[in-house]
């Protein structure tokens, strides 16, 4: 007790537990000769004791946690027939326990680990969790400075978690289950950090995350009512996750999701003005093909924001048009076959030149229309219904275009 009273900087006495010991054993079915050497096991445990409370007490935090908690500065043994934990604070007074079918065996069991799992019960969060999330701190840091070198700015860690522990306990996960809270956090921003290194790449995303992000804050919420894996507010963005899903489903947190909430304010959202662009160098090409067939140049009428506007108020969702310039090149191809079939006919070639003054053509959303193709103000359009759209290309003919010469 001197080497534990010297570690602990305090006076810890030993509270004699032999009769207590004996009783117990004897009506376990212990006999008096097994009994004859019970002061040298009892020592053992005491053995033990000094060996955890040793290398326990060199940690401050441990330290400073055990004497607010055992506060009689008494330790001593005691036999249980009730589910044992190795270590159990009790009036003030730390207690070694174990069952009378262990007596003298799974001494290992009396471990610095096991008596830090017992501290800080009562706390917010436990000493044992505390000092998880605190070691986990310092390795977030270390991804956040990774991260502000993609962002081009210094980015913080949004440290909420306290929020998050209690969230998890609301839900039932254990404290047992949360003894290593921290190392699951890491996960989460070293998830974002490696999408956020190729996603930052790319000028437009940088640019948009920069502008919504603006608060330069990253963090990591749980909730019940979560749709999206990604959200952003009050210019912080979040990474979300359902309790049940805890430490699952890391996979969610992509460049690709972050690409679907940014610009969601702006008239045409990141990600679908980011597939337009893309598909502009395919619409180009196919414009290529049919100005040779056509033998004037042409142009595709660049009325995007009127056609994403117009399936919008329709009802279609963010979500469907994210592919908007792909379903657009969709009307390009058809065009580009039925026009290059009908402008091999010299008659067909000459009425269509005389029609169209105005050398563009393109794909128009129209509550009405009585056929596929029309003419307007020398333009040839390709008219569709909003709930039609990207489909029945097929009316798209050569046949149906001759119709309206």
């Amino acid at each position: 007790m001197t080497k534990i009273s010297q570690a602990l900087g305090q006076e810890f006495v030993w509270e004699d537990c032999g009769v207590h010991i004996f009783d117990a054993l004897k009506t376990y079915g212990k006999d008096n000769s097994s009994l004859a050497v019970l002061g040298d096991e009892i020592a053992n445990y005491v053995s033990a004791c000094e060996k955890t409370i040793i290398p326990f007490s060199k940690n401050e935090d441990n330290k400073t946690q055990f004497l607010s908690e055992a506060s009689a500065c008494v330790i001593s043994l005691r036999i249980t027939t009730d589910e044992a934990k190795p270590f159990v604070i009790d009036d003030n007074k730390l207690f070694m326990e174990t069952k009378p079918n262990y007596w003298n065996s799974y001494l290992s069991e009396f471990s610095t680990g096991n008596l830090e799992k017992i501290l800080g019960a009562g706390d917010a969060i436990p000493l044992i969790t505390r000092k998880n999330i605190d070691k986990a701190k310092q390795t977030i840091a270390g991804v956040m400075q990774k991260i502000s070198k993609d962002f081009g700015s210094d980015v913080a860690f949004e440290d909420n978690t306290q929020e998050i522990f209690d969230e998890l306990k609301s839900y039932g996960r254990s404290e047992d289950q949360l003894y290593k809270m921290g190392d699951e956090l890491v996960s989460y921003f070293q998830q974002i950090q490696k999408e956020l290194t190729p996603f930052c790449k790319d000028a437009d995303n940088l640019s948009q995350l920069q502008g919504e992000m603006s608060a330069s804050v990253i963090g990591v919420k749980v909730g019940t009512s979560f749709e999206k894996p990604l959200a952003l507010e009050d210019g912080k963005l979040f990474l979300q996750t359902k309790p049940n899903y805890w430490s699952s489903y890391l996979s969610e947190f992509t460049g690709a999701n972050l690409e679907k909430i940014l610009g969601l304010s702006d008239p045409i959202p990141l990600i679908t003005r980011k597939n337009l662009a893309k598909s502009k160098k395919a619409i180009a090409t196919s414009m290529e093909k049919i100005n040779k067939a056509y033998g004037q140049e042409l142009a595709w009428a660049d009325n995007d924001q009127e056609t994403y506007d117009a399936l919008i108020t329709y009802g279609k969702s963010k979500e469907d048009l994210y592919t908007l310039g792909d379903q657009i090149l969709s009307y390009v191809k058809q065009a580009e076959k039925e026009m290059i079939a009908f402008c091999k006919d010299a008659d067909n070639l000459e009425a269509l030149q005389e029609e169209l003054s105005g050398a563009q053509i393109g794909v128009k959303v129209v509550s009405e229309h009585e056929k596929p193709w029309g003419h307007e103000g020398g333009q040839l359009w390709m008219y569709t219904k909003p709930n039609y759209w990207n489909s029945y290309l097929n009316e798209f003919t050569a046949s149906k275009l001759e119709s309206i010469l």
